[in-house]
């Protein structure tokens, strides 16, 4: 009130100070109350930054006449396939799983032709059936992954295929 300078709209004709601040109280509780209830920006949702350097991204980002509707889609695609791998590597940290993962992540993008396994075989002390059954459950939970992060930025996640389609084609 001392802030906004109140008081100085209260006016002795319509009553008494004592009401007046009075009312003042009440809606100043009234506000909080509502603020302390209010779910912004999604309630108790917990925001997960989808790009952490945007500087760096904009700089990377090659300089072309497209359509700024296609720059932001080809934006939003390697945003939801990074947030989805950051999840993955997580998901692989215990001390167990990190090696495989870091010996793996490679295999996720590129298609191995024969005998393509054989060097993450050796390096993981294992043979090369176990590394594609392996690099097969990897991408497998990449791409669940890839759905689940869609499927949060989506108000109904029923669409998420549509999205994904629509993303990568």
């Amino acid at each position: 009130m001392l802030r906004r300078n109140s008081f100085a709209r209260a006016d002795k004709a319509k009553g008494r100070f004592r009401s007046y601040l009075l009312g003042a109280l009440n809606h100043f509780l009234a506000d909080q109350k509502n603020r302390a209830g209010a779910e912004k920006r999604g309630g108790q949702v917990v925001i997960v930054s989808l790009d952490d350097d945007p500087e760096g991204r904009y700089r990377q980002e090659p300089a072309s006449l497209d359509p700024p509707e296609s720059l932001f889609d080809r934006r939003w695609r390697v945003a939801l396939l990074d947030e989805a791998f950051r999840r993955l590597e997580r998901e692989y940290s215990p001390a167990d799983k990190s090696l495989l993962f870091q010996e793996l992540k490679g295999f996720l993008a590129a298609e191995v032709g024969p005998g393509g396994y054989d060097n993450a075989a050796q390096q993981l002390n294992s043979n090369p059936s176990a590394i594609a059954a392996a690099v097969f459950r990897l991408r497998k939970r990449y791409a669940e992954l890839v759905r689940i992060v869609a499927a949060e930025t989506l108000a109904n996640p029923v669409e998420v295929e549509d999205e994904l389609r629509q993303l990568f084609v």
